[in-house]
């Protein structure tokens, strides 16, 4: 995997983490707190502990962003603090990928060979609203050979230009598919420059960027 980070400021409220399970399972988390510098940052340091905390358990990314619900609810209740999250099992030995997201931007999966496009839509509402989830918010989708998962913050999509124009999911899919062959890094590389390339003015938000390689045939990530 690849990773990008580019805070507004200093300290920022985004944040990724991921956690090999067994040598064929990976558990990703990012997510994505209201607000910008030190309160942001002082809630994703609260965040990552609890995380760190599930992770370790058996449970799925589905249980785990409702545990981690009822952690913010109750810990952040009346600070305007509220996070948008996505959390995903990848099994290169199943070839499957099993995710949640509650109120997070669609997150992409690229088939290597074909370039088709999932999008890995919101499954809940965000984080901390009081809003517990009605039924399953897990969902399980196969791999088709080698794939791309390509996880990000709202920052990149809702980068704009001097005209308010934003880059967009349009944009953000045709990069998708037309860089897949890149490795994780030079795909990362390239992906940032084209968004400061149409980017202009002060950024307006943090933009936290991670890009997961999975080769199915070897069972292994890259």
């Amino acid at each position: 995997a690849a990773v990008a980070y580019l805070p507004m400021q200093k300290m920022g409220g985004d944040y990724a983490k991921f956690v090999a399970r067994k040598s064929h399972e990976t558990l990703f988390m990012i997510c994505d707190v209201t607000g910008h510098g030190m309160p942001a940052a002082l809630a994703v340091n609260r965040v990552h502990a609890e995380f760190e905390h599930l992770a370790r358990t058996a449970m799925g990314p589905g249980a785990i962003l409702k545990e981690l619900d009822v952690f913010v609810t109750r810990n952040f209740e009346g600070t305007g603090i509220y996070l948008s999250a996505f959390a995903c099992l990848l099994n290169s030995e199943r070839g499957t990928l099993s995710y949640a997201s509650h109120g997070h931007p669609a997150q992409y999966l690229c088939a290597m060979d074909s370039g088709k496009l999932t999008k890995l839509n919101s499954t809940a509402a965000l984080l901390g609203i009081q809003i517990p989830p009605e039924g399953d918010t897990e969902r399980t989708l196969p791999m088709e050979g080698d794939s791309q998962i390509l996880l990000f913050t709202d920052g990149l999509p809702e980068s704009a230009n001097s005209s308010g124009t934003q880059y967009g999911t349009v944009r953000l899919e045709d990069f998708i598919r037309a860089h897949r062959a890149l490795d994780a890094e030079e795909f990362l590389r390239e992906l940032v420059a084209d968004m400061k390339h149409f980017r202009s003015g002060k950024v307006q938000d943090d933009i936290f960027i991670v890009n997961i390689r999975i080769k199915i045939k070897k069972g292994e990530l890259s």
